[in-house]
């Protein structure tokens, strides 16, 4: 009976736990180098053309989550250089290989100025569940009032630009196509990082039943004898 009981405790006490660190935020999906976590000190320009009346833009960086989980954060190093310090961004579908439908949106207050330009934390309300190998869009933008910078990854040795990357500009209210590729040159995306908690697997939940069971089977045996 000893035997059972303690069995039992064992098998629900770690299953309890697998849930549990599996809840901690872990990074789903990284653009920036390693070692160290680096990132280019140089960006793209988002928001308000300065030279341009009426012409401003939205830059957008594709992810794919390396784990499935629900999302917590998206880390991402932006700086505001003129106007409101308040941004846009959205977390993004893909369709046919550009930014799709809107998963989440997010205004951003108070966006820091100067460079370099740290990461800064944008938390999910919604806490969207993201599929493992499924490629998604980050888009940021100031809107036509401002204009910003979303600091590049790194050089990668490539001179062409980068197809996980893309722009799409709007003119007196008018949208143009996304543009992929052309606004990241040398082969380079905005940074930035995903932060997630991963969904549990079902055999994990299984065996937390099994130690319930187990439990349930020794304080029986124990309540009989």
């Amino acid at each position: 009976m000893r035997t059972i009981k303690g069995l039992a405790f064992s098998l629900l006490f770690m299953q309890l736990l697998a849930p549990l660190h599996s809840l901690a935020s872990t990074v789903m999906f990284t653009n920036l180098s390693q070692p160290g976590n680096q990132y280019a000190p140089d960006g793209i320009g988002i928001g308000s053309n300065p030279f341009v009346p009426g012409l401003w833009n939205i830059a957008a960086t594709r992810l794919i989550p390396q784990l499935s989980g629900v999302l917590d954060a998206i880390e991402v190093p932006l700086a505001n250089v003129s106007g409101p310090t308040n941004f846009l961004a959205f977390l993004m579908t893909q369709t046919a290989g550009q930014p799709g439908t809107v998963l989440e949106s997010y205004t951003l207050n108070n966006v820091a100025t100067g460079n370099p330009t740290p990461l800064a934390a944008i938390t999910s309300l919604l806490h969207p569940t993201l599929t493992a190998g499924t490629p998604y869009w980050f888009a940021v933008t100031t809107g036509p009032a401002s204009f910003g910078y979303w600091d590049f990854t790194t050089f990668q040795g490539d001179a062409s630009g980068s197809p996980d990357f893309a722009t799409e500009n709007y003119l007196n209210g008018l949208s143009s196509a996304w543009s992929i590729g052309t606004g990241g040159p040398t082969g380079r995306e905005g940074a930035l990082v995903v932060l997630g908690s991963t969904v549990p697997e079902p055999h994990s939940e299984l065996l937390v039943g099994i130690g319930l069971l187990a439990l349930s089977l020794g304080w029986r045996v124990r309540k009989s004898a």
